[in-house]
């Protein structure tokens, strides 16, 4: 064991090295130090010279990679010479940095021949003094330099902002711990009574709420209306309580429904093995079998989020910090990433690369400390540098095809921005459709899904939340299949369009109203609106069916990105251990240092915003967490002894990954399927809010309920768009949860007969 830590610990220089290598290029790559210069500098149109002086004060006038800067010499009309770094040339000017630092600008038609200083007449430069050379070094010196935006030092940033964070995330953090934990026991322990279903139910029903609705309508209710507690704010010392609250009580409201329901698959799936079926039958208590060897054996799942969480909590909440106006490390990153304040960003990414690498570690260690059957054995010396390797090649390729794809879209921008056809949409719903068709109808045919279907066919409360999915995806096909009566239409119209033909009015109107929303002068509307309209006139209730396309899209491909690529990853890092677990390590270490909102960022700048793009972006920064749980089970699950009598019968790796591997996590694979479904429908309210979520024109509840917030704070009060887009979100999700739970309890042949 003692050699696996200082593996990991040799490990968190590469790691460091690759963290700060994708964070310098999603960076520099979308955001150039010229447009960082322009955006800081409070002029305007900045001169050249005040641009070169910001780059150079900041250390940004070096070259990004590799210096190979060599001074030229300019000899100009009057006989004059300059030697320097030629810098740029813009047109007609030329921008350079002399010999003593100084940067001047030259016309060009001045200029009458060029050559290179000789060598021995300048002080070379060496090849590594770089940007990215002095990123890294500060990385691992802790040199933190200070911020683009004030000039602060970060360091002191850091200090001073790390507390109020504190102060928010660790009570909340201990309380979720405490509470999460004590009802998952209590309700496995009471399965399949009133208070196990009762208990599911107000599960699904907390978390069917986003984030952002819980902070919002929190607001409104306590601050707003009851006045208990400040809006927000900030005080030091104990004058802080006031403020941390609301935030506090939220961030453990919203923390209920997911971990609950986690806990308690984890808990229910360690019920069915035999040595539990042995302790019941030589008469052992139910609470002594459920404390002293269910809750020990099932820690690993839970350790995995716990103990990894613990490091992180200095970095803080975003959304939370950011509403309630709590000066912490959560803000910091949201300001300076709209700031453009790359040497805070760098910083904070780096501090929480340290953090995430202990949190990795500590977890590591204690899996050993659970289940003493894993142990986990360093790699040869030799050995080490194959997956740094492969990774270091990985990252390299995706930053290729990155920069690709960059000069591709530009490309295609200049040439022409054609939309594509709409026949192409209704072909690939048509074939999507089918496909769903033969799959239901091949499942029908096998025995083990028969009687799956057999048992949630029983509870009827399934069966009509099944239907209320399944309505919600036919109106998402029927707003996906469109087409155009004349070819002179500006688009296309849906089917779902030609059914409603929503009619637009002036202003505001209140849901089934005769006339506009209390104005001076309001005018009769030409039809009645069910849910209202909005500002723009615009029928409520055609864009929360609009919406209903988005949400399924965005929950169900970005899960089918998601799901397969983190259980695959993670079968193969914990079956294989060794380099391939040593390389998904380190390429998931550096994916989970980086904040997602950075990676979102990025990603939707490269691809550009749209759905498919929002969902492929979501996709592949969204695989880490489950990556890690199979991970972690499988770890556990090689170790049994049906696995080793397996193994040494000859049974191929494949058929052990397939036939007793998969199984054995498919419990956490059709929960975790459940949540993300959920989490991603619900994440776009919070993308919208951050201004990344979907394109402009495009029906979304997100941008409903985002464009709804100032609503909810006039007066009189427009309520009807919120809680519009709201409630139909929140029936998606509550009736996909509920029968996700159901369709598990019934996949798993351990629980059938309990």
């Amino acid at each position: 064991m003692l050699n696996y830590i200082l593996q990991r610990v040799l490990y968190t220089a590469p790691v460091v090295i690759l963290v700060a290598l994708v964070t310098f290029i999603l960076f520099f790559m979308f955001v150039p130090p010229e447009v960082m210069a322009r955006k800081h500098l409070s002029a305007k149109d900045p001169k050249a010279s005040d641009i070169y002086n910001w780059l150079q004060k900041h250390g940004y006038d070096k070259p990004l990679f590799i210096n190979r800067t060599h001074p030229t010499e300019l000899r100009f009309k009057d006989g004059s010479k300059v030697r320097g770094s030629l810098l740029k040339e813009a047109g007609e000017e030329i921008h350079i940095r002399q010999m003593n630092g100084v940067f001047d600008t030259f016309k060009a038609e001045n200029v009458v021949g060029r050559s290179p200083v000789p060598a021995g007449e300048y002080r070379s430069e060496p090849w590594w003094d770089s940007q990215f050379f002095h990123h890294v070094k500060g990385a691992f010196t802790f040199q933190l330099g200070r911020s683009d935006q004030t000039g602060e030092l970060i360091s002191r940033i850091l200090m001073r902002d790390m507390w109020p964070s504190l102060a928010l995330t660790l009570p909340a953090f201990v309380l979720s711990l405490f509470f999460n934990l004590s009802i998952s026991l209590y309700v496995a322990f009471c399965r399949g009574t009133y208070v196990d279903k009762g208990a599911l139910l107000g599960c699904v029903l907390i978390m069917s709420v986003p984030t952002l609705v819980y902070i919002i309508a929190g607001q409104w209710l306590f601050s707003l209306e009851l006045r208990l507690v400040p809006i927000s704010g900030w005080a030091g010392g104990l004058g802080a309580m006031k403020f941390l609250l609301l935030p506090v009580f939220l961030a453990l409201a919203s923390s209920l429904g997911g971990s609950v329901r986690f806990y308690r698959t984890v808990i229910l799936e360690e019920i069915g093995r035999d040595y539990v079926r042995t302790a019941r039958a030589k008469g052992m208590s139910e609470t002594r079998i459920l404390f002293r060897d269910v809750l020990k054996n099932s820690l690993i799942p839970m350790l995995t989020s716990a103990v990894l969480s613990i490091p992180f909590l200095i970095m803080g909440n975003l959304l939370l910090e950011n509403f309630f106006g709590i000066p912490g490390l959560g803000a910091r990153m949201i300001n300076a990433i709209n700031a453009s304040d790359f040497s805070t960003i760098r910083s904070l990414v780096i501090v929480g690369t340290y953090l995430y690498i202990v949190g990795l570690l500590l977890t590591d260690i204690s899996y050993t400390l659970v289940n003493p059957r894993i142990r986990f054995e360093g790699t040869p010396l030799i050995r080490v540098f194959q997956p740094i390797a492969l990774s270091s090649a990985f990252i390299m390729i995706c930053g290729a095809i990155a920069r690709g794809a960059i000069a591709l879209k530009a490309e295609l921008d200049l040439v022409q921005n054609i939309r594509r056809p709409w026949h192409i949409e209704n072909v690939v719903v048509t074939l999507l459709a089918i496909g769903f068709l033969l799959l239901v109808h091949a499942a029908c045919k096998k025995e083990y899904w028969r009687e799956a279907f057999r048992r949630v066919w029983q509870e009827k409360l399934a069966v009509a939340a099944l239907g209320v999915v399944l309505l919600y995806a036919l109106i998402a096909v029927l707003d996906s299949i469109s087409w155009k009566d004349e070819v002179t239409d500006i688009r296309p119209l849906t089917v779902m369009d030609r059914i409603m033909n929503p009619l637009k009015e002036r202003t505001y109107s209140a849901p089934l109203a005769d006339a506009e929303y209390r104005e001076r002068e309001a005018q009769d509307l030409q039809a009645r609106h069910w849910l209202g309209t909005d500002s723009n006139g615009m029928d409520v209730l055609h864009q929360v069916m609009k919406g209903i396309r988005t949400a399924m899209i965005l929950g169900v491909f970005s899960t089918l990105i998601v799901v397969p690529l983190a259980v695959v990853m993670g079968i193969t890092a914990g079956y294989f251990r060794g380099w391939v677990d040593d390389t998904i390590q380190l390429l998931y270490t550096v994916l989970a240092s980086i904040p997602d909102i950075l990676l979102l960022v990025s990603l939707m700048i490269v691809l550009g915003r749209g759905l498919p793009q929002l969902c492929f972006a979501l996709g592949v920064t969204s695989w880490v967490g489950l990556c890690r749980l199979i991970r972690a089970e499988t770890l556990k699950l090689r170790e049994l002894e049906y696995i080793q009598a397996s193994q040494a019968l000859g049974t191929g790796t494949i058929q052990v990954l397939w036939s007793h591997l998969l199984p054995n996590v498919m419990h956490l694979i059709v929960i975790t399927f459940v949540l993300r479904f959920s989490g991603l429908v619900m994440s776009e309210v919070t993308l919208s809010y951050l201004g990344i979520g979907v394109a402009p024109g495009t029906g979304s509840w997100g941008s409903m309920i985002d464009g709804a917030r100032l609503e909810l704070a006039r007066d009189p009060i427009v309520w009807w768009n919120f809680t519009s887009a709201f409630g139909a979100m929140f029936f998606l999700v509550l009736c996909f949860n509920y029968f996700g739970d159901v369709l598990r309890d019934a996949l798993d042949p351990r629980l059938r007969d309990r």
